[in-house]
């Protein structure tokens, strides 16, 4: 099964369709195992490959990541190119391979994502005694699928149709999605950070096995990706696969990244209304964009801790605001502020109004909300308070394998630095009541608006 990131930190609880994929019954674990409550850790085998040792894990975990996502595709235009060559690469055979990976172990899963950052290939086996060739074989065609990739027209046929239905499966036959697409379009119309990752049906239409080949040249290089393996795996075992299959391949110069430029945010405050039959429940989203001309490292963590204020019900948070001063719906459905590109910043707030609630009366209550909150500013108590739930969150993680795993997969899928990863905490602590104040009225000031409205049409009740 393959997924794809639809669209940046929007309307997730509308959107949220993250598919759960069941867990094969795992093996006995071999004699020598350690003892199960044996903490995970980080060994850095390589410059490209991280190991998650944990010994309680009864299952062994991979994943390569390419730091290529459909905003690097030609042009700034989010075609769909990487999700096309995605399917490609995990669909179809290397000369010296004999089936598709995705049937390598029937005992497994396997999966692929891409995002406008990213591609991701997933597989999760048994912890078994051919774990060590396991491994071997995963990396060895991987190293294959870095060196090239092998492809028949037939092929491409087939996995273009496979993209296209998975859009109409994921957008067309979505009201929601279509309606954030819209809104994307409004807020970030010449960006491909505003744009579908899997693309359009026409420009889905249009790909062809040149794209893909062109896109994979460009950025399938050893030194643009990176693998991460959870799981029972020996450190020295793991140094060995690695040699023994990535060893020789060649670093290439990979092109400028055009999307990370600083663009101009032009003005806006644009109200989106639709209607549709095919809702039953009305909701209401908010997005802003601001440019920031001094965005110096602290803001980054700063970012973080707003975030995660913004979720809390702490005094001063969307909750607090809207639920309980304004009334206007029974609970914050998303709230958000990401970093799209250095200097460039969003802020997102997503709900539902009460069924006696006007939407406009919730919208505007919405775009109130950052006024206020530059007013009020969070306070050293509460920054603190977030500070502790953000060290217990960490400290809770790492007792767990597959959440560290998951973290490192995260953290280089967005295109950090691993060495970053660690000393991350540290300069979460470190972050001040200034500095989120700061980031605080930044986002609250003058930059470009888009409120959409989504409710029932005629032929449904609201």
């Amino acid at each position: 099964m393959r997924r794809f990131v639809l669209l940046p930190c929007v309307l997730s609880f509308l959107l949220a369709c993250a598919a759960a994929v069941a867990q094969q019954p795992a093996a006995e674990p071999p004699p020598d195992a350690a003892a199960p409550d044996a903490r995970p850790q980080e060994v850095r085998i390589s410059d490209r490959v991280v190991l998650v040792r944990d010994p309680s894990m009864r299952t062994v975990q991979f994943t390569m990541v390419v730091r290529a996502g459909c905003a690097d595709e030609p042009g700034l235009r989010c075609r769909g190119v990487a999700h096309f060559l995605e399917h490609l690469v995990a669909a179809r055979r290397n000369a010296d391979h004999s089936e598709a990976v995705s049937a390598f172990f029937p005992d497994g899963t396997s999966n692929a994502w891409t995002s406008h950052r990213a591609t991701g290939y997933v597989h999760r086996l048994p912890r078994r005694a051919s774990t060590e060739a396991d491994l071997e074989r995963l990396f060895g065609f991987y190293a294959g699928k870095l060196r090239g990739f092998e492809a028949t027209p037939e092929d491409a046929a087939r996995e273009r149709n496979i993209v296209l239905q998975e859009y109409h499966v994921r957008v067309s036959a979505s009201p929601f999605a279509r309606f954030q697409a819209r809104l994307e379009g409004v807020l970030l119309p010449d960006h491909p950070l505003g744009r579908f990752v899997g693309g359009t049906p026409e420009t889905i239409a249009e790909l062809t096995l040149e794209d893909a080949r062109a896109f994979h040249k460009a950025w399938y290089a050893i030194n643009n990706a990176f693998f991460v393996v959870a799981g029972d795996v020996s450190e020295l075992a793991l140094k060995a696969i690695v040699e023994k299959t990535l060893s020789g391949l060649p670093e290439q110069p990979l092109p400028e990244r055009g999307w990370r430029a600083l663009f101009p945010v032009e003005p806006l405050d644009a109200t989106i209304r639709e209607a549709s039959d095919e809702v039953r429940r009305r909701s209401v989203s908010a997005a802003r964009l601001v440019r920031l001309e001094d965005d110096d490292p602290t803001l980054r963590p700063a970012r973080e801790l707003l975030s995660s204020f913004l979720r809390s019900q702490l005094p001063g948070s969307p909750h607090d605001f809207l639920v309980e001063r304004e009334g206007v719906t029974d609970a914050v459905g998303f709230a958000d502020v990401t970093r799209l590109v250095p200097g460039i910043y969003r802020a997102t707030l997503a709900a539902e109004p009460h069924d006696e609630t006007d939407p406009d009366r919730l919208a505007a209550a919405m775009r109130a909300y950052w006024g206020d909150l530059a007013a009020r500013g969070i306070d050293a108590r509460n920054l603190e308070r977030l500070k502790k739930r953000h060290a217990e969150s960490l400290r809770l993680a790492e007792r767990q394998g597959d959440r560290v795993y998951a973290r490192v997969v995260d953290w280089l899928g967005v295109g950090n630095e691993y060495d970053t990863l660690a000393v991350w905490p540290r300069r979460i602590a470190a972050v001040t009541v200034d500095d989120v104040n700061r980031l605080i009225r930044a986002v609250a000031g003058s930059g470009r608006e888009v409120t959409g409205i989504l409710v029932p049409g005629e032929g449904k009740a609201p």
